[in-house]
């Protein structure tokens, strides 16, 4: 029985392991979007104080 619950607390904490690398590579998606958006904002103002 000490067998299969080592087995499990394995297999839960690798579960973990893949789901936190799934959050965090959706949170660097997430936080690359909003550079995009910063920059955008950033050269969107810089062309019209320019001209």
């Amino acid at each position: 029985m000490k067998v299969r619950a080592s087995i499990k607390k394995e297999v839960v904490s690798v579960k973990l392991s893949e789901e936190k690398a799934v959050y965090t590579s959706l949170i660097r998606k997430i936080q690359d979007l909003n550079k995009d958006k910063v920059n955008y904002g950033k050269n969107f103002r810089n062309r019209y104080t320019k001209g």
